[in-house]
């Protein structure tokens, strides 16, 4: 599991979606975070901007999801989604 870097100085999502992107741009990146960082952006899929993987927003496509949203965690918060999910998607989520 990986997280964001909690230095604020740098760029740090594209820094960190730079280095732990997989994929193509039809390859889903979810990225888990202990608490939703600090950035103005949290998802950011584009649709024809993003295809080209030569560009700062191909970087950028993915969501990064706070983990205290969760099902599991024990964190209540103002964004809590545990019961947009079914109960076998529950358990695919805590097989990860």
């Amino acid at each position: 599991m990986t997280r964001l870097p909690d230095d604020n100085r740098v760029d740090t999502t594209t820094l960190f979606k730079a280095k732990f992107r997989k994929g193509d741009y039809h390859t889903l990146n979810l990225y888990y975070m202990r608490e939703k960082p600090n950035y103005s952006v949290y998802t950011f899929p584009r649709m024809a901007a993003a295809v080209n993987r030569n560009t700062y927003r191909f970087l950028l496509d993915g969501c990064i999801i706070g983990s205290n949203t969760t099902p599991g965690s024990s964190d209540y918060s103002s964004d809590d989604y545990r019961s947009e999910f079914t109960p076998g998607q529950i358990d695919r989520i805590k097989s990860i």
